[in-house]
């Protein structure tokens, strides 16, 4: 099992106050960021859903306590990602990659692909050991990588969630439109205690607009306002600039499905490169 390890420098290290959240911990985050620690460190079973570019990475190490033992679950493209994130928000913390599965110790954080998750032995059955670290927060980035729970991964996702301390989902995928997904997620967030119920998740979204049903829509978006925490960039940052489309015509090709599509452009290849590029 291949290990990197990677050490806090000398003159950062150094126990912090995690009550003084403004004036220590957290000086370079932007006001609406604060509110996304402060909600986290609120919410031991939580989804952080802000929109890609809002900083969802930043405000988990920020969320962190000094004394937690941290295991990072996260695509192999963003495993350095975290360590180099890690280093600009919580220097004094000891970080490692694992390429493989090994848990945290005291004030450690550990990061791992996706892929090392152990896989189940049976239905919903995996074992951990009992002498692990606490208390253990983990941190399942690109959470939607696990959103079929019936799958292997979202087996040993979910059991080791509920084994966790915090359990903590970052993704930035939008969820409006996938209401399963939404609700394998929710599950994943606190299996022991599901924050939606079939029945009325059923009733809340699927259903017209009879009277259980739009009861249900509210108590939905009720609770769903206490798991999920999601930020676009037009409303937590007006500063940036919109986005730009540009439309592209090709011009000959006419009613041609996918197939007679893609043997014109391989035809044609030749002079469109010519042509545009």
């Amino acid at each position: 099992m291949k290990t990197e390890t990677f050490d806090p420098p000398a003159d950062k290290v150094g126990a912090k106050d995690v009550d003084r959240v403004e004036k220590d911990t957290m000086p370079q985050l932007l006001p609406f960021q604060l509110d996304g620690v402060r909600w986290l460190r609120e919410n031991d079973r939580a989804i952080l859903a802000d929109e890609q570019g809002v900083g969802k990475t930043a405000q988990a190490i920020s969320a962190w306590r000094d004394e937690d033992a941290v295991l990072i679950i996260a695509t192999i493209s963003k495993l350095q990602d975290w360590v180099d994130e890690i280093r600009q928000w919580n220097p004094e913390r000891k970080v490692r990659i694992v390429h493989g599965f090994e848990f945290p110790k005291r004030g450690e954080a550990v990061v791992i692909p996706w892929s090392r998750l152990p896989k189940p032995t049976g239905y919903f059955e995996v074992t951990f050991p009992t002498n692990v670290s606490r208390p253990l927060t983990v941190v399942f980035d690109e959470a939607h990588m696990a959103r079929n729970v019936q799958s292997g991964r979202g087996m040993t996702a979910s059991i080791l969630s509920e084994y966790a301390d915090r359990s903590w989902l970052l993704t930035g995928t939008p969820l409006v439109t996938d209401p399963d997904s939404l609700q394998n997620l929710c599950y994943l967030a606190n299996p022991k205690h599901p924050l939606i119920a079939p029945w009325w998740f059923n009733y809340g979204v699927r259903r017209g607009a009879s009277g259980k049903a739009t009861k249900c829509r509210w108590f939905l978006r009720w609770k769903l306002e206490r798991t999920i925490l999601r930020r676009e960039k037009k409303d937590v940052l007006p500063f940036l600039p919109t986005k730009s489309y540009s439309r592209w015509w090709v011009h000959g090709v006419g009613s041609l499905g996918m197939p007679e599509f893609e043997n014109w452009l391989e035809t044609r290849s030749g002079e469109i490169n010519r042509a545009w590029f």
